[in-house]
């Protein structure tokens, strides 16, 4: 999870701000993604991000 926020971070689509008041994500079980079988297997997660020019933030 941190790997893909990390992502997100890099993207500057969210800021180390998010990560440390996180409340809320999710994880989204794709069978055609996430296959424990498979040779590459993927996870996706979903995090809520604070606008950073929403109310809460000025």
């Amino acid at each position: 999870m941190k790997t893909a926020f990390n992502a997100l971070k890099k993207a500057k689509i969210a800021q180390q701000t998010d990560w440390e008041h996180l409340t809320y994500f999710f994880e989204r079980y794709d069978d055609r993604r996430f296959d424990v079988h498979a040779k590459e297997t993927i996870l996706d997660y979903g995090f809520y991000l604070q606008d950073p020019d929403g109310p809460v933030n000025n």
